[in-house]
């Protein structure tokens, strides 16, 4: 008499079990593709990010080093390291700070496009307080006819004074 297998005694996959698997292991891999892809974009964004840094405290350094700094107010430039890049300052905003008038002036750090990838924006941009150029003290930034009052300026106004001697 011949003897029959059961069936919770096969050696081999139906089917069904293989076409799983592969779909199984074709999600895992797009995934990872995916992740990489994500991963080197990041990568290659923050050693642009870094470089951006360092461009734009040589610029700030190189400013700063003579006696009498002269930073652009609203200028703009170019810089060839190993790869292109632009510079842009701007006045964001003009105040007082304890009564004397101050100019924030923006500096940004781009670089130029390379192939497909352009950034954004600025990859760098900091911040710069200047004091106001004894010529453009009486003169109001963007038409506004007085500065804007700063929070700073209003919290120190609204805040009671100690004059107990210390």
């Amino acid at each position: 008499m011949p003897s029959y297998r059961r069936s919770s005694d096969r050696v081999a996959f139906t089917l069904i079990e293989v076409v799983a698997a592969l779909a199984l292991l074709a999600a895992l891999l797009t995934s990872m593709v995916l992740a990489f892809s994500a991963h080197h974009r990041q990568s290659k964004l923050a050693t642009q990010r870094q470089a951006a840094v360092v461009i734009a405290d040589e610029l700030l350094a190189k400013w700063f080093a003579s006696s009498d700094p002269r930073i652009p107010r609203n200028g703009a430039g170019t810089l060839h390291a190993s790869a292109p890049w632009s510079w842009r300052t701007q006045i964001v905003n003009q105040t007082n700070i304890d009564s004397l008038p101050v100019q924030i002036v923006r500096l940004e750090v781009f670089p130029q496009p390379v192939g497909d990838w352009a950034p954004v924006g600025a990859l760098a941009q900091v911040d710069v307080l200047l004091p106001v150029p004894q010529d453009q003290i009486t003169q109001p930034l963007s038409g506004r006819s007085e500065p804007r009052e700063n929070k700073l300026d209003r919290r120190r106004a609204d805040r009671p004074t100690r004059d107990d001697g210390i």
